[in-house]
């Protein structure tokens, strides 16, 4: 839950609330310094202090452009930030605006001021304020490209949040010599906080929970998406990744939901609730995990090619060596460069000859090696001729340290009664659940993830859809009660879901997506008691 003031809660559930918004756009991308940040008690609502993704720190991703507020413009908004279909994965939260354009003011080149800069990727900010005290952030993220509707004198923005550009960022291996997309035995957070620091990002910028698989023996991020290099951590870990409303990203490890740390949010029932219904649930009750780790061994030949290259003289050649085992391409992590040598020796070497057989004279004294470089899964090597004949590089061998393959694993995980009950995972089409992730290292591990998977989906009915007065400072992970006196229960539930709209009549709506589940105090050596009600983290 975002933070409130002391007067908020009498205000949230007062009959009458006063709702206002802004909806903060920068055209043009200036940056700004002097920023003030928005501080509880003392900033005016809809003032010119600014609610800050990096805290009061300093200026982090999206406060350094400077904003204006179009909400007098705004005919509707929406906002929308959903877990995906299962409890794990990259959450990316969406938002759409449409503004009045009456008066040409978002007419691509009307302006002087703006309309040069009327462009897809303008930083977007949406925020609702409650009471005279309370401002909330909605959403933080760039707008897609604009659309405008000519006869109805407005124009459509579709927006992402900040997963977006990491989700399609590419580690190209043309990024940089001195960046290695490849690191060993890191942990999920540290191996995270590494790559958002060579994208760009500051410490002040993400808030990641500590990783609760061992340190990963291989990472790989070279020619991949970042997006996909996520979405796999998170899947080993059983984890969540997404940027809050504030643009700060997050890592969420699988004990973040289920632990008692934190307060209750809400307690939801008849009285503040405008319509609950059951959502349709995934039933998964049959899961396999498979995997192929990677750890990255000693030093060993890596190639070796006998085929003759001509380096003509006066001239350079580039030698591309790929390296490939009985699992297909191998990644390497380091190669030695390679010294010349008439003979094979236990090192990197390369043979040189006058004649492509291996005849004649040496001539090594002409070759030098000018550039290397490394691409994860290929290497390659420039060859200089400063003599006045053709050259022949008639042997090369590499030895490097290649990130091999140490086990294969395979783990599945069934509950028949559900199967009896519902059929074969009825959300999987009825085919077994199926998860390949090389993070996974251990049939335990793997074991854990389908047990874990099938626990949380082999029965119906564990999520609902709540319409409620709309309260703004609630965030997707916040958890409370949901009272349903027709059945004379009370869940506890956790936000899993969360859509908020501005209407053209400037009403405020929000509806949530809650998730039954189990709360857990996890035992702590030196705090649990043996034979306590503190059960083991899975």
């Amino acid at each position: 839950m975002q933070t409130t003031s002391s007067g908020f809660s009498s205000v949230v559930n007062s009959s009458y609330r006063q709702i206002g918004h802004g909806v903060r756009l920068s055209w043009l991308k200036n940056l700004v310094t002097g920023i003030n940040y928005f501080t509880i008690g003392t900033s005016l609502i809809e003032g010119n202090d600014i609610i800050g993704n990096g805290g009061s720190s300093g200026v982090s991703f999206f406060d350094k452009y400077a904003y204006t507020d179009y909400g007098s413009y705004v005919k509707n908004w929406s906002v929308d930030r959903q877990i995906g279909q299962y409890p794990f994965g990259l959450i990316m939260a969406q938002a759409d605006v449409e503004l009045d354009n009456s008066s040409n003011l978002f007419t691509p080149n009307y302006d002087p001021t703006i309309g040069s800069g009327i462009l897809p990727g303008r930083p977007l900010k949406i925020s609702t304020n409650m009471g005279p005290q309370d401002s909330f952030q909605q959403f933080t993220g760039y707008t897609g490209q604009p659309e405008q509707n000519i006869v109805g004198r407005s124009m459509l923005l579709h927006a992402y949040d900040v997963v977006d550009y990491l989700n399609n960022y590419r580690f190209s291996t043309y990024s940089g010599i001195t960046f290695s997309g490849m690191l060993t035995n890191y942990t999920t957070a540290s191996a995270i906080s590494y790559y958002l620091g060579k994208i760009g990002f500051n410490a002040n910028q993400y808030s990641l929970d500590n990783s609760l698989l061992d340190p990963i023996p291989f990472i790989n991020v070279t020619d991949r998406k970042f997006g996909d290099v996520l979405d796999d951590l998170m899947t080993a870990e059983q984890g969540l990744f997404f940027a809050d409303e504030t643009g700060i990203t997050k890592f969420w490890n699988k004990q973040h939901f289920l632990t008692t740390s934190g307060t209750t949010a809400f307690n939801f029932s008849y009285n503040n609730t405008i319509n609950i219904e059951y959502a349709n649930a995934p039933i998964i009750n049959d899961v396999i995990v498979t995997a192929m780790p990677r750890a990255v061994q000693a030093s060993q030949s890596v190639y070796s090619s006998t085929t003759p290259t001509a380096v003509a003289a006066g001239q350079t050649v580039d030698i591309f060596a790929s390296f490939s085992d009985t699992y297909g391409s191998l990644p390497v992590t380091t190669v030695t460069t390679p010294t010349y040598s008439a003979t094979a020796i236990t090192n990197s070497y390369y043979s040189t000859n006058a004649n492509s057989d291996g005849s004649g004279a040496a001539l090594n004294s002409f070759i030098t090696i000018t550039a290397t470089y490394l691409f994860g899964t290929a290497y390659k090597i420039t060859f200089a001729n400063s003599g006045s004949q053709t050259v022949y590089i008639t042997a090369l061998t590499l030895y490097g340290t290649p990130a091999k393959v140490t086990s294969t694993i395979n783990a599945q995980y069934t509950d028949q009664s559900s199967v009896d009950a519902y059929g074969r995972n009825p959300a999987n089409n009825g085919d077994v659940l199926a998860i390949s992730n090389d993070f996974v290292q251990s049939q335990a591990a793997a074991l854990a993830i389908a047990f874990g998977i099938v626990s949380q989906y082999k029965a119906a009915n564990r999520h609902y859809k709540v319409e409620v007065f709309s309260n703004p400072a609630l965030q997707i992970g916040d958890y409370g009660t949901l009272t349903l006196p027709d059945i004379n229960q009370t869940k506890t539930v956790w936000i899993t879901g969360k859509t908020d709209k501005l209407s053209t009549d400037g009403n405020l709506t929000q509806q949530l997506l809650l998730e039954e589940r189990t709360l857990y105090t996890y035992f702590k050596i030196g705090t649990s008691v043996i034979a306590g009600t503190d059960v083991l983290a899975p």
